[in-house]
């Protein structure tokens, strides 16, 4: 099938180099009664080789190194590290051959149509080509993805190997636990079930599993890690202690990567920001330089700053660490918002006949935001919480259990209800306390939490007492991991403080330029009445640039109409802005798009800006 399908691809090269270089269809075509029809019929030669050739020199190179479609995608997903069979990456990326075939015909002929030009049918190499390479692809995003999660879960995993470790847990038996730990991990327990079915199912040696898995990982800190912990294995030597200094040496890298993510963000912060204020200026300027001044202004506002938003968001997206909330939006809050601002916007028409476009925008905006982000937004406060007040929680009970001897039950019981721990910590402490009395299994008792690392914590604390091994020199330790977690947390937030203060400042900012450049031109066009050039005769002639000149100047005679048109636009410009700060702020600040509350507070701001710029617009025209 694969033979057939690249001996297909060879003829049509073929004879699209017969068509292009010896003009066969030119000549044949002059016999045939829709002569019109030969530049599109090259037009799609032309683009079916573009996306044919670069396959057939892929396929040809494959072949010389004495490898087959079917070995190339085998080692593609092993080095994706996924639990799926290479024969359906072969079955896609066959499938998508065809779709790209029919796809390159269709686009060159297009193309030709728009250009007018068969040579810009060669665009559709880049265009189609991506059907074939889909699975190339998809295994740079699968080891992208899987670099970020096993990043995100390290500290709290080897902490709690750590704490295995203290226990008396071998290797292997860590990795058995661990794979079934999903409310602490889930892509690293993806990966240690992979290396417990390897010596389960397949009866591989431990160690030869581990190895296999550590090969060419995307996490190189990971990879270190399965391979110390191998080399300990193999050689003797303390865990403990070398799980002691990975869980300072994760942090320090994971405090690393969010400091420079959040210089980053704000480097780009501080560029989008600047552009951002160019936008109104150059509105003006289409409205200035178009002979439809509205037409301008909505080229800017409806395509220009959508782009440039998505643009921004794609750079943060790429850059930004992956979200640990499992919480999420509510989608039927979201739509009841959006619903309701429609019925608002209707009701605001009938009564008063004003609709201005940013008002009838932002009321979904800001209703449908806030209903869907507001449950990710109080999860993620929560989390904070936990994060902020878990040093001095670990510590306290340390020094209880040093100077009292108490267990962990007791310790929490006279310990529960501090206002030093927060909200959080007292609720997880309150339910840990009651369902220890109800569950069977003591893992059980611990509630759920969307802190990852007080989960790991309370989590390492239970099955160090329930194995009587939790004393006050464990307990110190698990405080020096919890305060460097809490040292890199505070390292990414005062990182990130710039470019908050920056989403917050975007649209409060733009609405005054707006308000100056409208002042400014608004005063402009009461002195800009220049008399006609022929009023200063024949004497000034010579100067053959002085008429274009006096013509560019009158253009602002007819400012202060052409700006009350546009100001709608520019209005809008403002709202929009305020929701792709927003989008940007929860993906940067929080990790995840589900928090829409930072768009409703920001559109927020955005509304009250507009509100006082339309104040000061018609202030300037009474």
């Amino acid at each position: 099938m694969q033979s057939t399908s690249y001996l297909v691809l060879a003829i049509l090269c073929v004879v699209a180099v017969f068509a292009v270089y010896l003009p066969v269809i030119p000549r044949v075509s002059t016999y045939s009664p829709y002569p019109a029809l030969n530049d599109y019929v090259v037009a799609a030669v032309v683009a079916l080789a573009s996306f044919a050739f670069p396959i057939l020199v892929f396929h040809y190179r494959l072949r010389r190194s004495g490898e087959t479609l079917s070995s190339a995608m085998e080692r593609l997903a092993a080095r994706s590290k996924i639990v799926e069979l290479p024969d359906v990456w072969v079955k896609e990326t066959l499938q998508l051959t065809y779709i790209g075939i029919p796809l390159a015909l269709v686009l060159g002929a297009v193309l030709y149509v728009g250009f007018g030009n068969t040579v810009y049918a060669f665009i559709v190499a880049v265009l189609s080509l991506g059907t074939y390479f889909v699975p190339y692809i998809r295994a740079f995003d699968i080891r992208n993805t899987l670099n970020q999660e096993v990043t995100r879960e390290l500290p709290v995993v080897v902490i709690v190997m750590w704490g295995l470790s203290q226990i008396g847990y071998s290797v292997q038996r860590m990795i058995e636990t661990l794979s079934t730990e999903t409310d602490i991990s889930t892509a690293i327990a993806r990966e240690f079930r992979k290396i417990y079915r390897d010596f389960t199912a397949f009866r591989v040696d431990p160690e030869d599993a581990i190895a296999a898995e550590a090969a060419d990982h995307p996490s190189k800190i990971f990879d270190r890690l399965l391979t110390g912990i191998l080399g300990i294995s193999r050689l003797g030597g303390e865990l403990s202690a070398y799980l002691e200094r990975m869980a300072f040496e994760v942090i320090t890298d994971l405090k690393e990567q969010w400091a420079r993510f959040g210089r980053a963000a704000s480097d780009m912060g501080e560029l989008s920001i600047l552009f951002m204020l160019m936008l109104p200026i150059l509105a003006i300027f289409f409205a200035l330089v178009e002979a439809d001044p509205v037409y301008g202004v909505d080229l800017i506002a409806f395509f220009m700053v959508p782009v440039v938003g998505f643009a921004l968001y794609m750079y943060v997206a790429v850059q930004a660490n992956l979200s640990q909330l499992r919480v999420r939006g509510r989608t039927g809050y979201g739509i009841l918002g959006i619903a309701v601002g429609a019925v608002i916007d209707a009701l605001f028409y009938i009564f008063t006949g004003y609709h201005p476009l940013w008002l009838l925008f932002e009321f979904p905006v800001i209703l449908g935001s806030l209903g869907y982000g507001y449950p990710a937004h109080r999860a993620i406060r929560q989390k904070e919480d936990a994060d902020n007040h878990l040093p001095l929680f670990s510590r306290t009970v340390a020094e209880h259990i040093r100077s009292t001897g108490d267990n962990l039950s007791n310790a929490l019981m006279k310990l529960r209800g501090s206002r030093a721990f927060g909200k959080e910590i007292n609720r997880i402490i309150s339910e840990f306390l009651g369902r220890q009395r109800v569950v069977q299994n003591y893992r059980d008792a611990i509630p759920e939490t969307h802190s990852w690392m007080t989960k790991s914590v309370f989590t390492t604390m239970q099955e160090m007492d329930h194995e009587g091994v939790l004393n006050y020199r464990v307990l110190t330790k698990i405080t020096e991991m919890s305060d460097a977690f809490y040292d890199a947390e505070k390292t990414r937030r005062n990182g990130l403080l710039v470019f908050k203060s920056i989403s917050f400042i975007a649209p409060a900012l733009l609405a005054p330029i707006i308000g100056i450049l409208f002042w400014v031109l608004y005063d402009l066009s009461s002195v800009a009445a220049i008399p006609s050039p022929a009023s200063f005769g024949n004497t000034l002639g010579y100067i053959g640039g002085l008429n274009g000149f006096i013509s560019f100047f009158n253009a602002f005679q007819n400012i202060s109409g052409i700006i009350k048109e546009i100001v709608p636009a520019l209005e809008f410009m403002v709202a929009e802005v305020g929701v792709i700060f927003g989008l940007l702020y929860a993906k940067a600040g929080d990790g995840t798009l589900r928090n829409t509350y930072r768009v409703f507070q920001i559109s927020v701001v955005a509304s009250i800006a507009i509100i006082a710029l339309e104040i000061y617009i018609r202030y300037i025209l009474l």
